[in-house]
């Protein structure tokens, strides 16, 4: 067996490493998980989904089985998704702020961002944030939420913006460097452009948190997996698609489950690329539930709070076995 580290990756405005930690209930029994927040010194738009069918290009309009693509719109470096009665949900590292929904932006009404807290702990803010705009986006409905954690193994449509990978896929060897036809990594170089696509995944893990400094915030984990059942639309969130919205089928309709915030990397991986056995994680929203619900209720916010603003996905190590 060889035991491989991984990261995760993503963009933020602080300038200094900070500590980071996943409280996983699988791993209950050896405690929490600390993990190394790596931060990147540049600047970049938000990148979305990769697909890992032909390529790369396609999924860039409403899938057949539309989950809501409309309602996930632009939101600075990173994506947001229209809630309803005038409300906008991201991530609270990607901030309130101009949102363009259908090619037409909206303003963020100033005061009303709204950042959601652990739910047995009112003190306890997440990585969560929302906030009202200036109208409401014609034509958008508002957007069912999910009130019980997905099981695993459900299948779901993640939908973001961003950057396009290479046409062909790259190997590396164990050292990371690339090799034709090597069997140890193999995944995608990410290349010039930025659109919105969707893909699909399943749910492998709930029930932990991620911590990466706005919060210890619950979370839904999927696999980009070479041999996946989801076919050519398997995707893999990169860096910077925090605030992409993940949406699962009940059996009548389609819910948003989660937001995008975070995807899980090999400790050596080079910078820009997707690969295989990498993670996507996304904040799991029924936990959040009654507060997202009382907020959308509500035509004027209810509180004012102060947001920590930034772009980009969250960035922590983690440790997984893998057979050689």
């Amino acid at each position: 067996m060889i035991r491989k580290r991984r990261h995760i990756r993503g963009f933020s405005r602080t300038a200094a490493r900070q500590v980071v930690t996943v409280e996983d209930a699988r791993h209950a029994r050896v405690g929490v998980i600390s993990m190394l927040l790596i931060v990147l010194l540049t600047t970049s738009p938000g990148w979305a989904v990769i697909i890992r069918g032909g390529d790369g290009s396609g999924n860039t309009s409403a899938p057949a089985d539309d989950p809501g693509w409309a309602n996930v719109g632009l939101r600075g470096a990173g994506s947001a998704v229209y809630l309803g009665n005038g409300w906008v949900l991201t991530a609270a590292h990607v901030g309130a702020g101009v949102v363009n929904f259908g090619g037409e932006d909206y303003s963020a009404l100033e005061g009303s961002a709204v950042r959601l807290h652990d739910p047995s702990n009112p003190d306890a803010l997440v990585d969560l944030v929302m906030f009202q705009i200036d109208d409401q986006p014609e034509g958008l409905e508002a957007t069912r939420i999910i009130a019980a954690s997905p099981s695993n193994g459900t299948d779901v449509v993640g939908i973001g913006y961003g950057r396009n990978r290479e046409e062909e896929s790259t190997w590396w060897n164990s050292a990371w460097q690339q090799e034709t036809g090597s069997t140890v990594y193999r995944g995608f170089e990410y290349d010039d452009g930025r659109e919105k696509r969707w893909g699909e995944n399943d749910i492998d893990a709930s029930g932990f948190k991620v911590n990466a400094g706005y919060g210890a915030t619950y979370a839904l984990r999927m696999d980009f997996d070479r041999f996946g059942g989801q076919g050519a639309d398997e995707f893999q969130a990169a860096d910077g698609d925090s605030g992409g919205g993940l949406f699962a089928y009940n059996g009548s309709e389609w819910e948003l489950c989660g937001l995008l915030m975070a995807v899980g990397v090999y400790g050596s991986q080079p910078g820009d690329t997707a690969v295989y056995g990498n993670y996507t994680y996304a904040v799991d929203l029924s936990r959040y539930y009654d507060q997202l619900t009382t907020v959308m209720a509500t035509p004027e916010p209810a509180s004012l709070v102060l947001l920590l603003s930034g772009a980009g996905m969250i960035l922590f190590r983690r440790q997984r076995r893998k057979c050689a």
